[in-house]
């Protein structure tokens, strides 16, 4: 299955760690609220995220993008059944596949020409592929990890993943990168 998904918005969660319905701590930090919707219902409907393309849609120059943080690309997302005999994980294995396994993707995508500020957007895809491949990511306490946590995991990473290639750019690009970021 495909899904077009074009929807930006984020929504700042409190820097205090606080429980959620299930009991679970959630951090600060961005979650995207429509994507949290969205991947949520899928995951629950027994997909696995397999494959994230972001599609250059938009142009820069139309009435609604002119001096605006809009997307300058719509994402794709390729989803299959998931296997029903889908192993569990804990949270602590799973972050260690997202460390592994999410920087090569990050890479991938900057390679593809990704505007800067979708990749945050396009970033879920592969950040999700690794959790939603398990039947549950499980807290410490047997309770299962929501995506809106996985959303914030994931974007933890691309923020570590990115301070480490400041370190290799010049400062005019750190700016860029920092700025995109943030807005």
């Amino acid at each position: 299955m495909t899904i077009y998904y074009a929807f930006k918005q984020t929504e700042e969660i409190d820097s205090q760690a606080e429980d959620d319905d299930n009991g679970i701590q959630n951090e600060g930090g961005r979650a995207s609220t429509g994507w949290e919707t969205m991947l949520e219902g899928l995951v629950n409907s027994g997909f696995t995220i397999y494959g994230t393309f972001p599609m250059r849609t938009e142009l820069r120059n139309r009435m609604l993008a002119i001096g605006a943080n809009s997307l300058a690309s719509s994402i794709v997302l390729l989803c299959r059944p998931r296997p029903a005999d889908a192993p569990k994980i804990t949270r602590s294995q799973f972050i260690k596949e997202l460390k592994r396994e999410l920087p090569p993707a990050l890479k991938l995508l900057q390679q593809g020409n990704i505007a800067p500020v979708d990749l945050a957007q396009a970033a879920i895809g592969p950040g999700m592929a690794v959790y939603s491949r398990y039947s549950a990511v499980l807290e410490n306490n047997g309770k299962p990890l929501g995506v809106r946590v996985v959303l914030q995991l994931i974007n933890q990473h691309l923020d570590e993943y990115l301070a480490e290639q400041e370190g290799e750019f010049d400062s005019e690009t750190r700016w860029a990168v920092t700025w995109f970021m943030q807005h």
